[in-house]
């Protein structure tokens, strides 16, 4: 994988954790700044505000809802096609991605997607290493 796609991948990882977040302090602060006054009348656009504030909210919350279930999935592809890593290892990381959720996959991230070679970096360093005369006897 190349290594823009790896930090893409890496930022996309906690999205939905801080869309969730956010989208519940929008909230709490629209409550907060819409509670009238005692004795005060609502203004004629206060039903439009909370319409506003509550579509906010759940499109926030559907977006890292939906977010965090395709990056539920593109980790476990990964972890199914990863090569040189024995069964019980994997095991254990669908054990952690399945209890832990977001931040196993954090994790992950770190220790296994970040330090793989990009595809053909083996065969450039082959390419620039000296080559050694053979011999004939």
């Amino acid at each position: 994988m190349k290594k823009s796609y790896k930090i893409v991948w890496g930022a996309l990882t906690p999205m939905p954790i801080v869309m969730i977040v956010t989208g519940v302090i929008c909230l709490f602060a629209f409550i907060l700044k819409n509670i009238p006054a005692k004795g005060v009348t609502p203004s004629p656009e206060f039903p439009g505000q909370i319409l506003a504030g509550v579509f906010l909210f759940y499109g926030l919350l559907l977006l890292g809802v939906l977010l965090g279930f395709l990056i539920h999935i593109s980790y476990f592809i990964h972890l199914v096609r990863k090569e040189g890593m024995d069964k019980n290892t994997k095991t254990l990381w669908v054990v952690l991605f399945l209890v832990v959720n977001i931040l196993a996959m954090i994790v992950y991230w770190f220790m296994v997607v970040l330090p793989e070679p990009e595809p053909g970096q083996a065969i450039e360093e082959l390419e620039d290493a000296p080559v050694r005369k053979i011999r004939k006897r």
